[in-house]
């Protein structure tokens, strides 16, 4: 016949070490709760929401630069001459006008893409043609949107990528002087430059370049609709 095990009713405390004292057990936990708040940081639940946020911005202009390519499908090579043109003839969700971290909302109508707060991106894409530079710039978002640490760019090939703020800074300073595709995208301006080249000179434009329509100079190919 079989003999049981014997069991152990004696204090946890003294079987074989197994048991951990209650204040070295404390000190565990207090050093694992600190280690965990340096991996993550105090604002953890905030970051991360952010990055769930570009990822979703970045899908919106994925989905513009698609529609995009299907309107000038229809019409000779042509890209719309404006995001109301697009969501009014593409099968696109006027969600998707609307980057998730900023104060914008979702435009109840194509022609509410036209008001400033309807609409979180700025459209570079009038004249150009789907026969355009792959480095061109079709759309990119205002970089306060994710405080300023960068933005979303839709690019003509159709990707889409976020770029720091300098970054950014380089391209709006090059659309600006008429070069689409940018020469460059390599920054040298410093982050702390970039945030006051963009406090200085281009926060007060931002509105009125969300709500219309920035024709930027460029020698890309061009086709006339059939």
């Amino acid at each position: 016949m079989d003999e049981r095990p014997v069991l152990d009713y004696g204090r946890p405390e003294r079987r074989n070490g197994t048991n951990v004292p209650l204040p070295i057990a404390l000190a565990i936990i207090a050093v694992a709760t600190v280690l965990l708040w340096v991996v993550i940081g105090p604002g953890g639940h905030s970051h991360s929401r952010e990055k769930a946020n570009q990822i979703k911005c970045a899908s919106n202009l994925r989905q513009i630069g698609q529609s995009m390519q299907l309107y000038a499908q229809d019409n000779g090579g042509l890209f719309p001459p404006n995001l109301q043109t697009l969501a009014g003839t593409q099968p696109i969700g006027l969600d998707a006008m609307v980057c998730p971290s900023s104060p914008d909302t979702k435009p109840p109508n194509t022609a509410s893409i036209g008001s400033p707060s309807g609409c979180s991106y700025i459209y570079v894409g009038a004249d150009l043609t789907s026969k355009a530079d792959p480095d061109c710039i079709l759309a990119l978002e205002d970089p306060d949107n994710h405080g300023l640490t960068g933005g979303n760019v839709l690019f003509a090939d159709g990707h889409v990528e976020f770029l720091d703020l300098p970054a950014i800074q380089l391209i709006l300073l090059q659309l600006n002087a008429g070069r689409n595709p940018p020469a460059s995208l390599t920054p040298t301006l410093s982050q702390a430059a970039a945030e006051q080249d963009y406090q200085t000179n281009w926060k007060s434009r931002m509105p009125q370049l969300k709500s219309g329509v920035w024709r930027i100079p460029t020698t890309q190919p061009s086709t006339t609709p059939q």
